[in-house]
């Protein structure tokens, strides 16, 4: 890696708040942008042939890389207008024209969306998406991980705090606190339904599967496209706009980081995050101790 390369990878890495991996992947690409791009303009020829088989995130390292060299805006859009069009991917100014919109949710905000479902006339499942969004809120887990909850997976620790326990992204063994609010809600849930406790929280209505150890029939979980939908339908019809599930996890993370004022050494283990560049901090993180303090987080972040 030479000197200017090395240099590159150290603005991803420490500014842009890349992960290490992340950083040495996207710095492999500067000496080819060097050959694309002279006096300010692209090679329209070199291009092409470059950008066969290319992956589409080279489109936001060309942007870091020209951000990097101190390009003018004018002449940075130019060149990413004409970089797109190459690569067949149609353009839009809004990086620059104009904000880009909050990503997060108020608890306010919230807990307006939780009272709109329970006034909702049209909506047939309205327990089942109050607890989908307490859960996001409260425990920050992904929405691989939530659609495969059962009650089975909700143990009581010896002080009577809940928490579910499973397995996520790569793997790994997840444990994350929830009020008594919201176990009882899921406990209530399930005896209304008529559900097993090896059932899952969130199943799909229309799609079965046989379980041959007891032989008995049972639904399968929600998609996560399913989830992804749900939530951004009722955030449209409840305050007009379009909202992603993963921003729940934000939301989370902002109120626990404006409001509770949690250190961001937490809040990485928080947000099950593995590198804490990922939450956008430098410090150490220690895990040891901060068991303890999860259940009256969970507490304080009932809706």
């Amino acid at each position: 890696m030479d000197a200017e390369v090395r240099e590159f990878f150290n603005h991803l890495f420490s500014t842009n708040k890349y992960s290490l991996s992340t950083a040495k992947n996207r710095a492999y690409y500067h000496k080819h942008f060097k050959e694309l791009i002279k006096n300010d303009e692209l090679d329209k020829n070199k291009t092409r042939k470059y950008l066969f088989n290319k992956p589409t995130y080279i489109i936001t390292t060309l942007e870091r890389w020209l951000e990097w060299k101190k390009m003018s805006k004018a002449t940075l859009y130019e060149i990413l207008k004409e970089f797109k069009r190459i690569r067949g991917i149609s353009v839009r100014r809004q990086r620059y024209s104009r904000k880009k919109p909050r990503r997060w949710a108020t608890k306010q905000e919230i807990q307006q969306v939780i009272e709109f479902i329970k006034n909702d006339k049209k909506n047939r499942r309205k327990k089942r998406d109050i607890i989908m969004i307490k859960l996001f809120f409260e425990t920050t887990i992904r929405v691989s991980e939530l659609v495969k909850i059962k009650l089975s997976d909700i143990v009581t620790d010896n002080n009577g705090k809940h928490y579910i326990e499973g397995f996520g992204k790569g793997n790994k063994k997840f444990k994350e606190y929830i009020s008594d609010e919201l176990y009882n809600e899921i406990k209530e849930y399930y005896k209304t339904k008529g559900l097993y406790a090896e059932e899952y929280l969130f199943h799909s209505p229309t799609k079965k599967l046989k379980i041959f150890r007891n032989d008995m029939i049972t639904f399968t979980h929600l998609s996560r496209q399913a989830v992804h939908n749900k939530i951004n339908k009722i955030w449209l019809r409840a305050l007009g706009k379009r909202f992603h599930p993963h921003a729940l996890k934000t939301s989370s993370l902002k109120y626990c980081e404006q409001v509770l004022k949690l250190p961001i050494s937490k809040l990485k283990l928080k947000g099950h995050h593995s590198d804490e560049r990922t939450t956008l901090t430098y410090l150490d993180v220690e895990d040891a101790g901060f068991d303890d303090e999860k259940p009256e987080i969970a507490e304080k972040l009932s809706l």
